[in-house]
């Protein structure tokens, strides 16, 4: 659990709000995540197929590399519904932690506040595994460097897991070029673009009122986002489940 002070500390109220619109059935009201201050980095669409794909595996434990303020963490144990572990890195921590512990107390959560790079992180989180696998694993950390979380994880992962790695549009496009060709002579490779949103927004560029969300796709004007997927067990076909979530 985190104890530092984080620059983060900002969103702990606002995680509050958050979980409070999650209303009596528990169901996730993603738009709530996305109007806060706490939204994910993701684009709408391109989370909710990558959560649809990672669904597919019925995973059990997680990892998010790069979690940040907590936006996109939120929605794994909605669409993710047999998940035991998550694991959460972030240099700058994660201030909202006992928040998440209490709205999902039947996961085991595990909060790294250092980079993924450093060699005893990995041996602890390794430790803390045991014998389990990581079925997923979101690379959103250091762009440029993106392959050695790739690399340095890889054989943690279940033979059917599933790697996503964000914003292949931009700053993360040539590590992502590196690992594709790496992989996918044995394993299937392919791309979540949708950029959509942002086109709509620069289109009501001059609307009142924008949440940082919106604020966000102006900024970048669709020249960000992507999410490059592995699938390690080629043969495992893509099914998207219907979800309440």
């Amino acid at each position: 659990m985190s104890t530092l002070p984080s620059i983060l500390d900002w969103c702990v109220p606002e995680w509050g709000k958050v979980f409070e619109a999650f209303g009596p059935d528990g169901y996730l009201n993603s738009e709530a995540v996305y109007d806060s201050s706490c939204f994910p980095l993701q684009r709408k669409n391109e989370l909710r197929k990558m959560m649809r794909i990672a669904a597919s595996i019925n995973p059990k434990v997680i990892y998010e590399i790069g979690s940040s303020r907590g936006g996109g963490l939120v929605h794994w144990p909605f669409y993710c519904k047999n998940v035991k572990k998550i694991i959460a890195c972030d240099v700058n921590g994660h201030p909202f932690d006992k928040l998440f512990e209490k709205n999902f107390p039947d996961i085991s959560w595990r909060w790294i506040s250092k980079s993924s790079r450093n060699v005893d992180v990995r041996e602890a989180t390794r430790t803390w595994l045991g014998k389990s696998l990581i079925d997923v694993l979101f690379i959103d950390g250091e762009k440029k460097d993106m392959k050695l979380d790739f690399d340095h994880h890889l054989h943690m992962m279940s033979p059917n897991g599933i790697i996503f790695l964000h914003d292949i549009q931009s700053v993360a496009h040539s590590a992502w070029e590196k690992i594709q060709k790496q992989m996918e002579n044995q394993h299937t490779c392919f791309r979540l673009v949708d950029t959509i949103e942002s086109v709509d927004e620069i289109l009501r560029e001059r609307r009142k009122n924008p949440t940082a969300y919106q604020q966000h796709l102006l900024h970048f004007r669709g020249n960000s986002a992507g999410v490059g997927v592995v699938l390690l067990n080629r043969k495992f076909p893509v099914v998207y489940p219907k979800s309440k979530r």
